[in-house]
C-alpha cells in the first residue's frame, strides 16, 4: 500500500540505511511556497541530526522529494513528524532572494527543474495538492523492523500509493536557452549534456567520459585560460536523466565566449581519447568502474545512485550491471560517445545570465 520499493543491492543489518519518498503533486509550487516549506523543516531537521539522521527536502515544480539517511533506529519518529510538518495548514510564502548566491549557484539550483516540462506553478490549497499527489519511493539497507513502522506512518500519509514511474524527460536532440538574470553583474553559464538514452551502455560511455573531462576541462579553462574562479564540470542525474555539467562563471568573459570556450573543449575531446595509450585507457575505465564498487562507496552515495538508476528504470542489479557496462567500453565506442556528445543527439539544455547567442539555441522562459 505505501509503494515503496525495497533495496536488495546492500545488507539490511547494518546500524544506517536510506530512505527515499516522492510526492508528484497536481501542479507546480511556486518558489516562494517550497521555501517555506523547507524553512518550516529546518527544526525538525537539525533535532534529526542529533540522532544521527539526515533529512532533506528537495522541491522542485511538482515534484517533492523527501530524504533520510543515516541511524534507521531514528526513521520511523523523524519521518512521522516530517509528514506533520509538510501536511500542516498552508504557511505563509516566505520572502526568497538569491542576492547573497554566486550566478553559478543560483543556476545549479534552477538547472533541476528546467530539465523537464513542468505545470505552471499552483496558488490553490496547498493541503489539497498533497492529498491528490502520487507518492512512490525507495527504502535501502533498512531492516524488518523499521520497514514496518515506515509502512504504518505512511498508511495515513497524504498522497495515492502509484509506483509507476513517469517517462525520463528527452530533450530529443533540441538545444534550450534559459536567461536568468543576476545582480553581480558577473557572467555565469551553466550547459547540460545529457545522455542520449537511459541504456546503459550510454550511460556507461557518459560516465567515462564525465572523468575524462573532469581534470582537463578545470585545467584547460580555470588555469590556461583563466576564464574565472568558477569552473567545474560533473556528472549529475535530473529524474532518471544522467547527464554532464560544465558550469562557468566569469567576471570578463561573456556567456558567448564562455559557450565558445565549452565548446571548442568538447570538440578536442576525441583527440584526448585518441591521444590515450591502451595501459591509460584500459586503467582509465577500471577506474570508472571502481567507483561503483559498494565496498568502496559510502551508503548515501550507494543509496543516492540507486533511487536515480530506479528512476530511470533500471532493475535490481543495476550496480553489477554498470561495471559491467563500463568494463565493455573501449577506444572506438568511447570515440562515437564523444561523436554523439558533440552532435548534441541527447539535446543540451543551457542555463545563463546573457542571452542567446541565437539559432539553433531555442529560447525558453525561465
Amino acid at each position: 500500500p505505501s509503494s515503496l520499493s525495497i533495496s536488495q543491492a546492500l545488507p539490511s543489518d547494518g546500524r544506517d540505511g536510506a530512505l527515499y519518498l516522492r510526492w508528484r503533486l497536481p501542479a507546480a509550487l511556486a518558489e516562494q511556497r517550497t521555501s517555506a516549506l523547507n524553512q518550516r523543516l529546518e527544526p525538525l531537521a537539525r533535532e534529526a541530526g542529533q540522532a544521527g539522521v539526515r533529512l532533506e527536502l528537495s522541491l522542485h515544480g511538482e515534484h517533492c522529494l523527501l530524504t533520510l539517511s543515516g541511524r534507521h533506529h531514528a526513521f520511523a519518529a523523524v519521518l512521522e513528524q516530517a509528514i506533520r510538518c509538510l501536511d500542516e495548514p498552508q504557511a505563509a510564502p516566505a520572502h526568497t532572494s538569491h542576492a547573497t548566491l554566486m550566478p553559478l549557484h543560483h543556476l545549479a539550483r534552477l538547472l533541476a527543474r528546467h530539465c523537464r516540462p513542468m505545470a505552471p506553478p499552483s496558488d490553490g490549497d496547498l493541503h489539497s495538492l498533497w492529498r491528490e499527489a502520487r507518492r512512490d519511493g525507495l527504502a535501502v539497507a533498512l531492516p524488518a523492523s523499521v520497514l514496518t513502522a515506515i509502512s504504518a506512518i505512511l498508511g495515513s500519509a497524504p498522497g495515492i500509493p502509484d509506483s509507476q514511474l513517469d517517462t525520463p524527460p528527452s530533450l530529443m536532440g533540441e538545444q534550450r536557452w534559459s536567461t536568468v538574470a543576476n545582480a553581480s553583474g558577473e557572467h555565469a553559464l551553466l550547459l547540460f549534456c545529457p545522455a542520449p538514452t537511459q541504456d546503459l551502455a550510454d550511460e556507461a560511455a557518459w560516465r567515462a567520459l564525465a572523468q575524462l573531462c573532469h581534470s582537463a576541462f578545470y585545467q584547460r579553462l580555470r588555469v590556461e585560460l583563466q576564464l574565472g574562479y568558477g569552473v567545474f564540470c560533473g556528472l549529475r542525474p535530473f529524474n532518471g536523466q544522467l547527464g554532464i555539467v560544465f558550469g562557468v562563471q566569469s567576471p570578463h568573459t561573456p556567456v558567448a565566449g564562455i559557450l565558445a570556450h565549452i565548446e571548442a573543449f568538447l570538440a578536442q575531446l576525441p583527440s584526448r581519447i585518441a591521444a590515450l595509450d591502451d595501459a591509460a585507457l584500459h586503467q582509465q575505465l577500471q577506474d570508472v568502474a571502481g567507483h561503483y564498487d559498494t565496498r568502496a562507496m559510502t551508503l548515501p552515495i550507494t543509496a543516492d545512485l540507486l533511487w536515480h538508476a530506479r528512476l530511470a528504470g533500471h532493475g535490481p542489479h543495476y550496480l553489477g550491471q554498470l561495471q559491467t557496462a563500463i568494463l565493455a567500453l573501449d577506444r572506438h565506442s568511447l570515440l562515437a560517445a564523444a561523436r554523439r556528445l558533440n552532435e548534441r543527439v541527447g539535446g543540451w539544455r543551457c542555463l545563463a545570465s546573457g542571452q542567446s547567442p541565437g539559432a539553433p539555441w531555442q529560447t525558453v522562459a525561465v
